[in-house]
């Protein structure tokens, strides 16, 4: 099994019996972690009592799984069992909705539904949601109510003698019998619900006698009081961009609409369906708009915004756009650098720590008047300070602009065009905003096949760098001092923007080029190799070929994205909006 994280335990098992056939005494090295450092004594027995119930169910699946955890926290900790009545119900959301050192935790995100109805906390997590967290106290909201048949079965034919002494590896009795497949799912996800809790276990239940709930050990208590200390508004802030990191955005949103009072912003945003409609009817825009939407072409470098101006009559746009430009005081160019340092000028000047008053009161990724979220902009601007402040306050560094554009490609496409900035703060900012990997799925006959582009990979660097140029490349015969391609990223093009990256961040066969020369011939070679058509092996397809010498980025790739909470595979057409860029009409 490979999955979607490029994980596969068979194959590192394979690896280790490789490395000793080799003569290496690594199988004698390997331990499998049995102490457990985060759930206190009572919570991590009850989680070994359920290890107990699945293999007398189903017997062991492997030896590498068979043992019980051996608890190394000196505190003793709680695990009760309660019923589930009204004014108990009442009382655990009284003193849990303003604390986030509680979480309730349901089976499955359908049930989410069922417990808002009895919970007021942001901190409600479905088991996949909650792989990952920890809390100190968890409250286990209607498990066995959620499927009370499937846990009848699980404990069908188990006695509590069964459920003592250690695990021994041994396998099913019955060979046919497939109902560990059916049934896991039940006991893997309250096994990881159970450990989510470091002190302690509140188990909610409807019916408390439950054959499954009796062979645990558990017996409904009558009198039960939560304690949990009221959370500040800066721990609610820690807590919300802890799990926008950890990917519990719906969490994290909850967090700021109860406690951090986010609001929407005062000024239109320009998103890419708004930007869209502009394209199809610039004549209905009124003259504020106009105005916005020029910042915001030329911050962007974005021809088609500037064409459609221009066509509703726009005249700063139609003399930006005009062949005579060189009659004109200010150069286009000029008029692009004026308007891209006035809009980043809040986030590298002294006044900076404004911002996170606008934090505050929108949210950490509000979107700004040039569409962008204000991480990008502080990427932009090289503020190392406002950075580290921003992901802080749960900033998204995967957040996109309405040209599929993220902080890091706002911060290597002002390295690739500025020598000095790629030697000063561009470094730091790889290490808080670079990608670890580029995963992709590649087109192919039949499907799709996965590829993963690493940091030491030339084409890690190479299509980064193509993401990041196309996005103002149609601009470039307008907005550009110098003559810039702008029917396709050339080898040459490539070879001077990658060449003022600072060689320590680059492979070293890529690093090793020194002459630009040099630099574009071993980039002709790397493009040859990884387009569309190419023959080689492993054939990545990572570039189009559009005309003599020139490519894009192939739009007939996918690449993962996070939607919400989601990853999803997404055409990298639709990720960057060729259409949006004028990209379409070069394929």
């Amino acid at each position: 099994i490979v999955h979607p994280n490029f994980f596969s335990w068979a194959a590192l098992k394979t690896y280790f019996f490789q490395e000793a056939e080799r003569g290496e005494e690594v199988l004698e090295r390997i331990r499998v972690l049995r102490a457990n450092f985060r759930n206190a004594r009572r919570v991590a027995e009850l989680a070994n009592r359920l290890l107990r119930l699945k293999q007398a169910r189903f017997g062991s699946v492997d030896r590498e799984s068979t043992y019980l955890c051996e608890p190394r926290l000196d505190r003793e900790g709680k695990a009760v069992l309660l019923q589930a009545e009204p004014n108990l119900l009442k009382d655990l959301d009284a003193r849990s909705q303003r604390s986030a050192e509680v979480a309730v935790l349901v089976l499955r995100e359908e049930d989410k539904e069922r417990a808002r109805a009895q919970f007021r906390t942001p901190l409600l997590f479905s088991v996949r949601e909650a792989k990952g967290l920890e809390y100190p106290k968890v409250i286990l909201h209607g498990f066995v109510a959620a499927a009370p048949e499937a846990y009848r079965e699980v404990a069908r034919g188990v006695d509590p003698a069964d459920l003592e002494g250690e695990l021994v590896f041994r396998r099913a009795k019955d060979k046919t019998d497939k109902s560990l497949e059916e049934y896991k799912f039940f006991t893997n996800a309250l096994y990881v619900a159970l450990t989510r809790a470091v002190e302690e276990v509140i188990w909610v239940e409807e019916d408390p006698d439950h054959p499954f709930l009796r062979l645990l050990g558990l017996e409904a208590g009558r009198e039960f009081r939560l304690e949990a200390r009221e959370t500040s508004r800066e721990e609610w802030s820690r807590e919300a961009a802890r799990l926008a990191q950890h990917g519990n955005l719906e969490q994290a949103q909850a967090i700021r609409e109860a406690f951090l009072g986010a609001k929407p912003v005062p000024w239109t945003v320009w998103d890419r369906k708004h930007l869209e409609e502009v394209l199809k009817n610039p004549a209905d825009l009124k003259e504020k708009a106009r105005r916005e939407l020029l910042d915001l072409a030329l911050f962007h470098r974005n021809l088609p915004l500037l064409k459609a101006l221009a066509q509703a009559g726009h005249r700063p746009a139609q003399e930006l756009l005009s062949p005579w430009f060189l009659d004109r005081p200010r150069l286009p160019w000029e008029v692009a650098a004026e308007t891209t340092a006035r809009l980043l000028r809040p986030y590298g000047g002294k006044g900076w720590k404004e911002i996170l008053w606008d934090v505050r009161t929108f949210g950490p990724d509000f979107r700004t008047p040039s569409g962008a979220t204000p991480l990008m902009l502080a990427a932009q601007a090289g503020n190392l300070e406002l950075v580290h402040a921003l992901l802080e306050a749960g900033a998204d560094p995967e957040a996109r602009d309405p040209f599929g554009q993220t902080p890091f490609l706002y911060a290597l496409l002002r390295a690739l065009e500025d020598p000095g900035f790629a030697r000063g703060p561009f470094p730091a900012l790889v290490e808080l905003l670079g990608p670890t990997a580029v995963d992709l799925q590649v087109p192919e006959e039949g499907g799709f096949r996965l590829v993963r582009l690493y940091p030491n990979h030339p084409e890690f660097w190479v299509f980064l760098a193509a993401l990041a140029l196309a996005k103002g490349l149609r601009a470039n015969f307008h907005l550009s001092e110098r003559a810039r391609p702008y029917e396709g990223l050339t080898s040459a093009y490539l070879a001077e923007a990658l060449g003022h990256l600072p060689p320590g961040l680059l492979p070293r066969t890529l690093a090793a080029k020194e002459g630009e020369e040099a630099r574009r011939t071993y980039l002709n070679g790397v493009l040859g190799r990884n387009e569309a058509q190419s023959s080689y092996r492993p054939a990545r397809r990572l570039f189009l070929r559009v005309a003599r010498g020139r490519y894009l980025p192939n739009p007939h790739l996918r690449l993962r994205v996070r939607e919400g909470e989601e990853e999803v595979w997404k055409p990298l057409r639709e990720v960057l909006g060729y259409g949006l860029l004028g990209l379409e009409e070069l394929l």
